[in-house]
């Protein structure tokens, strides 16, 4: 039961940045399949829209997984920072 409350600092945030972007792209894809099947998008702007989606999905794994990295480690600035940084670049990637 006392490994219920035991975390790791083991999780890589570059493997968790690739299955991000699958898990972007495989929700993204399909919901923009749709929209373009259905005439709501054209073809360019559902492989943009997926594009997009699966690049802030892999930021957001990515920088989530450092963050509570740091958390678990008591590195409480670091963790501040990483949340920072990856809602910056989710922002940032909006823009494009």
């Amino acid at each position: 039961m006392n490994k219920i409350a035991n975390f790791s600092t083991q999780r890589l945030p570059g493997d968790n940045f690739l299955s991000g972007a699958l898990l972007g792209l495989m929700v993204s894809g399909s919901t923009n399949l749709n929209a373009f099947e259905s005439n709501q998008k054209t073809k360019q702007e559902a492989i943009k829209d997926t594009i997009k989606f699966s690049l802030q999905t892999a930021i957001a794994t990515g920088f989530a997984v450092k963050t509570a990295n740091n958390i678990v480690s008591k590195n409480y600035s670091s963790a501040l920072l990483n949340l920072a940084v990856g809602a910056s670049l989710i922002y940032l990637t909006q823009k494009i």
